[in-house]
């Protein structure tokens, strides 16, 4: 199977507004692939690095989401058309931070930025963990602590270029725009064949 790359943004479901129609959404912020901000010593082979180590299993489905639901696809459709779009919208926020800080040789005392891109891990963990997407909840639960990590050591003179935690946080990104994208793809084959 093969992740192509994805575009889209949108609001957050968990503080939904009023539907917009899909002609007034977003339709292509950069995504991590299309800024090739692969992860250092990697390339994107199908859903597998350059090395060969292929992505951990994906288990999501959407038959489980659906039992939850009394197989309601038009709730169903409701939440994830929303928490696609957020989670479009905060891998976006996410991409744009990280390019910024490996950007920077080192990491100034009180740079907001890991902190906004902490935040935004945080707000994907929480969506993907209340809709039990957790093949994404925890991939985002590590950018978090990650990010967090990264933070509290700002100031500190730490060396992006060859800290192991900087290229740990690139390889998450990369794992979590793939998921999302392979979240969609079945979430658009759900709603033909329904």
């Amino acid at each position: 199977k093969r992740c192509g790359c994805y575009r889209g943004s949108g609001s957050s479901w968990a503080s939904r507004s009023p539907a917009r129609p899909s002609s007034e959404r977003m339709s292509t912020p950069p995504t991590f692939v299309a800024l090739h901000q692969l992860p250092d010593g990697y390339a994107k082979q199908g859903c597998k690095w350059e090395n060969g180590t292929p992505l951990p299993e994906f288990t999501f489905s959407f038959k489980d989401i659906m039992s939850k639901f009394d197989d309601d696809l038009e709730f169903v459709t409701e939440l994830f058309d929303d928490y696609l779009d957020s989670m479009r919208e905060s891998l976006r926020v996410v991409i744009e931070k990280w390019s910024k800080v490996k950007g920077a040789s080192s990491i100034d005392t009180g740079d907001e930025t890991l902190l906004a891109l902490k935040n935004e891990s945080h707000k994907m963990k929480g969506s993907s963990g209340n809709l039990s997407v957790m093949d994404l909840m925890l991939p985002c639960a590590i950018l978090q602590h990650n990010a967090d990590i990264l933070h509290q050591e700002s100031g500190t003179g730490l060396n992006l270029a060859t800290d192991a935690r900087s290229g740990e946080i690139s390889q998450l990104i990369f794992e979590i725009d793939a998921r999302v994208q392979e979240v969609d793809k079945r979430f658009k084959q759900l709603k033909v064949s329904a």
